[in-house]
């Protein structure tokens, strides 16, 4: 299709032209297009429906071009990313983000599925990250900026590459004990994602933790022994699915 077509709305109901979408080809010329795709504007974009499932009555319009896109610029404006918008973007190589306003990203947002992403860095205004956001296998290590307060229910299960956490000092919702990634849900120390591609094969779960979230351990095929302290009290669904696990000490509370 001719380059002219390649953009169009993506703002939330009601809002719907004041977010824009746009793809700019990398390469002119080339038999093999590749494209960069630009989100614009002010306020947040539309939530959108996985394209997977054939129910679906709502799907990002630049999906049709999903194995085709490598570049995405989020420019300043922009507040909210809608749920699945970049859902399987397996080519996608840069991510960048402009400015200060983004706060909010959806659920699945970046359930990209890209191997070729191997640094994603989150702006400094982020608050809030969604159920499923991030799906980057090929990522090493995530930073927690001191802006981000909330992380929904596995959001960073899909990463898979994962072999640290850091955390800003000054963020008060988050911190890394023993490597992995803890905050405060509903008053409980929870332990909310372990690096998975870590190396190492046994694991203690530090004293005072309380609760061990949902897919927490989930993929990490390196550990062989966990231990866990009399503390802990609930864990949550699927939590150490798909690990080395030959041995795991589980307190009588």
């Amino acid at each position: 299709q001719s380059n002219s077509v390649l953009k169009g709305n993506c703002g939330a109901a009601s809002s719907e032209s004041s977010v824009t979408w746009k793809l700019t080809q990398n390469n002119e010329g080339s038999e093999n297009p590749t494209y960069t795709l630009t989100i614009s504007g002010s306020g947040d974009m539309a939530d959108y429906e996985s394209p997977t499932n054939t129910a679906s009555s709502s799907i990002a319009p630049w999906y049709i071009w999903k194995d085709s896109i490598n570049k995405l610029e989020i420019k300043s404006g922009v507040s909210a990313i809608g749920a699945y918008a970049f859902y399987g973007l397996e080519e996608l190589q840069t991510v960048t983000f402009e400015g200060t306003t983004l706060e909010t990203l959806g659920d699945f947002s970046f359930a990209c599925y890209s191997e070729e992403l191997t640094s994603f860095e989150f702006p400094s205004s982020v608050k809030d990250l969604g159920r499923w956001a991030l799906s980057l296998p090929g990522i090493t290590t995530l930073a927690i900026p001191t802006s981000l307060k909330t992380i929904e229910e596995c959001a960073l299960t899909n990463c898979t590459g994962l072999t640290a956490f850091t955390v800003a000092k000054d963020n008060t919702a988050f911190t890394v004990d023993n490597g992995a990634l803890f905050g405060t849900v509903d008053g409980s120390k929870t332990l909310i994602a372990y690096p998975i591609a870590n190396n190492a094969t046994s694991y203690s779960i530090p004293e005072g933790t309380t609760v061990i979230g949902a897919y927490a351990f989930n993929g990490a095929g390196n550990l062989t022994t966990i231990t866990i302290p009399s503390t802990v009290t609930t864990l949550q669904t699927k939590a150490f699915q798909n690990t080395g696990l030959t041995s795991i000490s589980i307190p009588n509370t």
